[in-house]
């Protein structure tokens, strides 16, 4: 079919500057786009203050909920709000656990700070509230600082252990106070950043740091629970070296293992896994909704435990005292405030970057439109809300995200019906939990980790396809795991940005030539079928030309020039001619190259510094008699030429649209030249 098929096109030569006329330095100056005749500038008399637009804006909710199909969707999201609601109970109270405060609180997360985000947030399919990685960051940060506390009340005590710290009344108010502290400066990073439009950054998290750093992540918050799943009591490591020191602790206590606590352990992981791997494909061909087995096991492993009495007569640890009705808003004591602002950033970039990561996904399978930056804001103020009422910073998690899209939930209304689900649970039912032990929730969370802990394949993924950006998956995931989590990420970052800047310093040339003499031009390398044509030298510069890598791009085009066609030997000219549609400048017959034609249709930008080596490489060429042409430059490219006078140096006719404008341009030059030689000859 293609064979075909034919392409026909027939009309004169064009300069760059007959599509961009504004950029031709040769006609009348006047950008409409920088002042009026009062001189007051366009981008302000444009501006329109629309308070309406930035009220919906800001609070999407009020502009789809009037839109919202009611008949259509109002049933898959109450399904898929009872299903989310009843994921986010064993789950908050598990990643609770893991972020060293009250059970209750993980279910708070999942009510208050998810009202705010349903009615700002443009995710129509994230499930916020905890999430396994912030928790256990949020967590570490609230013991550090309550450990330093006792420290400097008592300096010959003894570091107590989490389980000691959440038992007394005192200290576990504390570590609330400090997660509120922390949640409230994550949230105010997050919405600070929104308002300055920084959620662009994210794109700085790149796919394989996200992966290592989750990763990595996952290996310590399984770390952190494998005390519980045995029920061994070890002391809190923390820092550097934390997880390396802590399988060092435990194998020194290994002796200590309640083996009634791995026997539970080990049942909740079975069962658990057993379902997920097994009998969930078959369970969801009989039931219309999935089936809620974290759920059922909390609250089988409740029951057990409250008629066996684990705590007694296996001196195993529950949950104990759960409070009844919702937190009073109060706000975090403010002098914790400024010793936060490190760790409070920190933790809200790791909890946004995993937010939009999801929403992405699920913005583009499902085909609906996502803000970034209002994203940004929408978990800022969810954060910064949720921090008056006892919680710690939220993010999505992919299990309760997944299952929303899966059961059939539609928008965010679906949260909006799983905290009045969540509402009852905390009015009337937390305390039922009591008895609940630990290493049940520790079960959970183990179970909740495989996804990420299998992310570790990526890292094979990666290498076959970038062993750089293996690199920066492996950076992440080891600083993650040897160091910390806030070492992991900014080492991951650091490689990243490094990454970045060394792709961006280095572009690549490559040599074109023509596709069986058509009008398609390719690197010579590709096709054998593609050859350079006779007394032109096409090159193709693909990246950034800057200060960094402007002087390379000159002796790798010297280098070329020098080695194949004999660059600075004047020697190989036979006679001279004027062409004076190139601003008069000489132009001789000669055996080798005669032209030089640049392709700049994959620059990406260009600098004031790399214009000024250019031009001094154009210069030089003229001095041995070679033209050189420009092709293909970007609109953004051709304006920062013309404010640095690129253009009217060089001169406009320099510039063609297309490689094939320049090619053709230069047959034409050719031919006039044979025409006159011949009509010489003749005349003689």
């Amino acid at each position: 079919m293609a064979e075909s098929a034919r392409i026909q096109i027939d009309r004169s030569v064009i300069y760059q500057t007959g599509l961009y006329p504004k950029y031709d330095p040769d006609a009348a100056k006047h950008d409409p786009d920088t002042k009026t005749s009062d001189g007051c500038p366009n981008c302000f008399k444009k501006f329109k203050f629309q308070p309406l637009k930035l009220i919906l804006t800001l609070i999407p909710i009020l502009d789809w909920l009037p839109k919202y199909k009611w008949k259509e969707h109002l049933t898959y999201d109450l399904m898929a709000g009872f299903t989310v609601a009843v994921m986010h109970i064993p789950q908050g109270m598990a990643y609770a656990l893991l972020g060293n405060i009250p059970p209750i609180i993980g279910i708070y997360m999942a009510f208050i700070p998810v009202v705010v985000y349903c009615m700002m947030g443009t995710s129509r399919h994230v499930s916020m509230g905890t999430f396994a990685i912030v928790c256990l960051m949020t967590g570490k940060v609230a013991v550090d600082r309550i450990t330093v506390e006792l420290a400097e009340q008592d300096p010959s005590a003894q570091p107590l252990s989490v389980d000691e710290l959440l038992a007394n009344p005192v200290t576990r108010d504390r570590l609330v106070e400090i997660t509120t502290a922390v949640s409230l400066v994550a949230g105010f990073w997050q919405v600070t950043m929104g308002i300055f439009r920084l959620g662009s950054l994210s794109h700085l998290l790149s796919t394989d740091l996200v992966s290592g750093f989750t990763t990595g992540a996952a290996i310590q918050v399984l770390t952190s629970q494998i005390k519980n799943l045995l029920g061994v009591q070890i002391p809190r490591r923390v820092g550097i070296f934390n997880v390396l020191f802590t399988y060092v602790d435990i194998g020194k206590n290994i002796g200590t293992t309640n083996w009634a606590a791995v026997i539970i352990s080990g049942i909740t992981i079975t069962c658990l896994f057993a379902y997920n791997e097994l009998l969930k494909p078959y369970v969801a061909k009989v039931l219309p909704f999935p089936l809620p087995l974290e759920l059922i096991t909390i609250i089988v492993g409740t029951l057990v435990s409250r008629y066996v009495n684990f705590q007694t007569n296996y001196n195993i640890t529950i949950l104990d005292y759960i409070p009844t009705g919702l937190p009073e808003p109060k706000l975090a004591p403010i002098e914790l405030f400024p010793g936060f602002l490190i760790d409070g950033l920190i933790i809200g970039i790791v909890a946004y970057a995993i937010a939009i990561s999801l929403s992405k996904i699920f913005a583009t399978k499902n085909n609906y439109p996502l803000d970034v930056n209002q994203e940004l804001i929408a978990q800022g103020a969810s954060t910064l809300v949720g921090s008056f009422f006892s919680c710690g910073p939220i993010a999505p998690s992919l299990s309760r995200s997944s299952i929303q899209e899966a059961v059939g939930g539609k928008t965010q209304l679906t949260g909006l019906f799983s905290c009045g689900i969540l509402a009852i649970v905390l009015l009337w039912i937390g305390p039922f939990f009591e008895t609940l032990p630990n290493c049940v929730l520790a079960g959970i969370i183990v179970v909740a980790l495989k996804g990420m802990l299998l992310q570790v394949f990526d890292f094979s993924k990666a290498w076959a396809v970038s062993r750089i950006n293996a690199c920066v998956w492996a950076i992440s995931f080891l600083a993650t795991v040897v160091l910390d989590i806030e070492y992991g990420l900014g080492a991951g970052l650091f490689a990243s940005v490094l990454i970045l800047l060394w792709s961006s310093a280095y572009g690549s040339i490559s040599v074109l030539g023509t596709f069986e003499d058509s009008e398609l031009y390719a690197d010579i390398k590709t096709n054998p079928q593609v050859n350079e044509i006779v007394g032109i030298k096409i090159l193709k510069y693909t990246g950034s030309l800057n200060f960094v890598n402007a002087e390379r791009f000159v002796k790798q085009v010297e280098k070329l020039i020098s080695r194949e066609h004999g660059y600075g030997s004047a020697a190989v000219y036979k006679q001279k001619m004027i062409i004076s549609s190139i601003s008069e400048e000489k132009l001789m017959e000669r055996k080798r190259l005669e032209w030089i034609i640049f392709d700049f249709s994959s620059l990406s930008s260009v600098d004031t510094g790399a214009l000024r080596l250019v031009l001094g490489l154009y210069k030089r060429f003229l001095k041995e008699e070679l033209q050189i042409l420009f092709t293909s430059c970007p609109s953004s490219v051709l304006s920062v030429m013309g404010v640095n006078s690129f253009l009217k140096d060089v001169g406009a006719k320099h510039f063609f649209p297309s490689v094939h404008d320049a090619v053709t341009f230069v047959s034409s030059v050719q031919n006039l030249h044979n025409h006159r030689n011949s009509r010489d000859l003749t005349t003689f």
